[in-house]
């Protein structure tokens, strides 16, 4: 399975889990909430680094 597949797998998973966190603590302000949306960002990031650099050996 390729790298951005992967990712993508994970960004899904921590998407969710991010949203799991924000409806049990009432938002998006708790410290674990912020936290697992510092993950996702992480995540997002490296899909989009795959995507570039991908693109750049295809282009």
């Amino acid at each position: 399975m390729r790298k951005s597949v992967l990712i993508h797998l994970k960004m899904e998973q921590a998407r969710s889990h991010l949203h799991e966190l924000a409806k049990k603590y009432n938002g998006f302000l708790h410290p674990e909430v912020i936290k697992q949306s510092v993950i996702l960002d992480k995540l997002i990031d490296q899909f989009n680094h795959e995507a570039e650099s991908k693109n750049k050996a295809d282009g």
